[in-house]
Order: structure tokens, then sequence, then C-alpha cells
């Protein structure tokens, strides 16, 4: 993997900001345009910028195994003789 690859800890990274910002930020004489340009802008990182992110996450998370098989109930398939 590379440095430019998302891992889950950028996805969790950009939601703390976002939440961050959502909370506790405090913009002084904002218009009514402004503010509404802002929450548009974090709509679209909640819904689709973040989705994007998860999506492209090249990182292994967990390793599942096969379950061990018995060898003794395996049966094998008699050959077929070819025409």
């Amino acid at each position: 993997m590379g440095p430019n690859n998302f891992t889950e800890d950028d996805k969790i990274k950009t939601i703390e900001f976002l939440n961050f910002i959502a909370k506790r930020a405090k913009f002084d004489s904002m218009s009514t345009q402004d503010i509404i340009e802002y929450f548009r802008l974090l709509s679209f990182m909640q819904q689709v910028l973040v989705p994007k992110v998860n999506s492209h996450i090249l990182e292994i998370t967990r390793v599942v195994e096969a379950p061990k098989v018995d060898e003794t109930l395996v049966k094998e398939e008699p050959k077929k003789k070819g025409k």
C-alpha cells in the first residue's frame, strides 16, 4: 500500500473532523446564504465523500482462515477416461 491509499484511520479521522466542525465551530457574521452553503458542504462531506473514502480503502483489516477439513472424510472422485 502506498501513501496515497485510503486507510480505515483516514475515514475515522475524516468523520471526527466533520463532527468536530459541526459541533464546535462558531462563525460570526455569517449571512443566511453562508449558513446554507455551510450546511450544503457539510451534507456533501457526510453523504458523498465519506462513502467514497470508505469504498476505496485498500487495507487488510482482518484475515479469516478456512476451516480445517478432516482428510479422512474427503473422498476422491474417480477419474473419467477421455474419449
